[in-house]
């Protein structure tokens, strides 16, 4: 299965990162690693092709858990908002 990207998305300034975090989806709880990030999302590198949508929560150490929707999909990367 390929994942997809929308033709646009909007940026905000974004910093970048290599913290370990883990992503609950689905009753699942995922090992992943952020990327980057900014106040409205992050990009993070996963194992899995998420399902473009998908409302999931990002747990970051030393931070309460944020719930996020995923915008894009590739194999290995995905982006996430914030919501």
């Amino acid at each position: 299965m390929r994942g997809r990207m929308p033709e646009r998305i909007s940026r905000a300034d974004r910093a970048d990162a290599l913290i370990k975090a883990s992503l609950r989806i689905a009753g699942q709880q995922l090992p992943v690693t952020v990327i980057d990030i900014s106040d409205r999302g992050c990009k993070i590198r996963c194992q899995e092709i998420l399902p473009v949508g998908e409302v999931v929560e990002l747990v970051l150490p030393a931070f309460q858990p944020s719930e996020a929707s995923i915008r894009w999909s590739l194999a290995g990367m995905a982006g996430l908002r914030f919501i």
